[in-house]
């Protein structure tokens, strides 16, 4: 496997030599971190590593990070997977750009039932929208067992551990 990875660098690297325009490589994941953004590194390129989940992945966040010279993350909270201690120069490598909904807008939005109209829901019943990729991660079970368990027991409790473990 490592042998496989070390080909695709090597290629990167051919390829940035012949390709002598690049200003920057810019990656949204590890395995092009790991890849083409060392290649980029080893070929003198500048690199900007965009991240987007929180998922840690222990040693190889640090690498990435190594790797990169700017990181853009969408959240401060993403930014935790990293220890600055393993991380050369972290307090200038990070910037983040929130890229998440304003809930101001969104609880400024009027209900006006069409919704319940096109799809012929009843007008009492209650809707609930999720705004997200559809993963583990996101919570999309436990909100559909958590309506379920409304609607059985016509009380919910809430696991505060659990809940706050999804921050």
């Amino acid at each position: 496997m490592l042998l496989g990875i070390g080909k695709y660098i090597k290629n990167y690297i051919k390829y940035f030599k012949k390709n002598r325009d690049i200003d920057l490589v810019y990656c949204n994941d590890i395995r092009s971190i790991l890849t083409c953004g060392l290649a980029a590194k080893l070929s003198g390129i500048p690199v900007l590593w965009y991240v987007r989940i929180d998922k840690r992945l222990g040693i190889f966040n640090h690498i990435g990070a190594n790797i990169a010279n700017k990181i853009v993350v969408i959240a401060d909270n993403v930014k935790k997977i990293f220890n600055a201690q393993y991380i050369w120069n972290s307090k200038n490598k990070f910037r983040t750009v929130y890229t998440g909904i304003d809930l101001d807008s969104v609880d400024q939005v009027v209900s006006d039932n069409s919704l319940k109209k096109q799809y012929s829901i009843e007008f009492d019943m209650n809707l609930v929208g999720i705004i997200a990729s559809i993963q583990p991660r996101k919570g999309q079970k436990d909100l559909i067992n958590s309506i379920v368990q409304l609607q059985k027991n016509k009380s919910l409790v809430l696991d505060k551990t659990r809940f706050f473990n999804y921050w």
